[in-house]
């Protein structure tokens, strides 16, 4: 209630948590599938890449959380003031940060539950992608091309990146196939995209059913 940067940075903390356990377990499942990730030269450009993302954003991480503290908040604020919304933006970011600091539980917490929400979404691929066992691929190297497509629907380019982690999913199955076969692999994580759709449909009763907004307006009307 104090001002719409609280909001934003909630936002941009759940984003940031999301995509450091994407980027952890695209590492993991990485050194886990070496032999294809790192065989194909392309594959392992791309794996050095999420590697150094994720040391970069481990680092910065660990930074932020050594050096953001309530002193520190107070000293920025005297320098930046709170002139405009980038200011303030920043000064509540810093704000915030030293407040998780003081529960390192809940964040630890918060981070295994990105990295679980993440793993069941590859597990969901991998099963739905049972039934193409074909080109020699294994749940290792459809797990891995998961990983990778998610990140690459991350890039905003398309709403949701719809089309762009489909055609992520299905090069990097097909181009870590020992033998051609042409299957349509993007339909397996589409298939994926389209269950959560539809899972994501019972939320718009909650949303749909929702009182408390309303009580609230109704509250203040009649004091008023």
């Amino acid at each position: 209630h104090r001002d719409r940067a609280g909001g934003v940075i909630s936002v941009l903390v759940d984003r940031a948590a999301g995509l450091l356990g994407m980027l952890t377990l695209a590492v993991v499942l990485g050194a886990v599938g070496v032999v294809h990730v790192v065989g194909s030269p392309l594959t392992r450009t791309v794996f050095l890449w999420l590697s150094c993302g994720f040391a970069i954003g481990a680092i910065g991480v660990a930074v932020a959380f050594a050096i953001m503290s309530l002193e520190f908040h107070t000293w920025m604020t005297a320098k930046l003031g709170t002139r405009t919304v980038v200011h303030r933006l920043i000064l509540r970011l810093i704000e915030t940060v030293a407040q998780l600091r003081r529960d390192p539980v809940a964040i630890m917490i918060s981070f295994v539950l990105s990295i679980l929400t993440t793993l069941l979404v590859v597990v969901a691929v991998i099963f739905l992608a049972s039934g193409f066992e074909a080109g020699g691929l294994g749940w290792v190297d459809y797990g891995n091309a998961t990983i990778i497509a998610l990140l690459a629907s991350a890039v905003p380019i398309t709403p949701g990146g719809i089309g762009v982690a489909e055609g992520a999913f299905a090069f990097l199955c097909l181009a870590w196939e020992e033998s051609p076969t042409g299957l349509a692999y993007g339909s397996i994580f589409l298939g994926q995209r389209l269950i959560t759709t539809v899972i994501s449909l019972f939320g718009c009763i909650a949303f749909v059913t929702y009182e408390g907004g309303r009580a609230e307006r109704s509250e203040k009307a009649g004091s008023g």
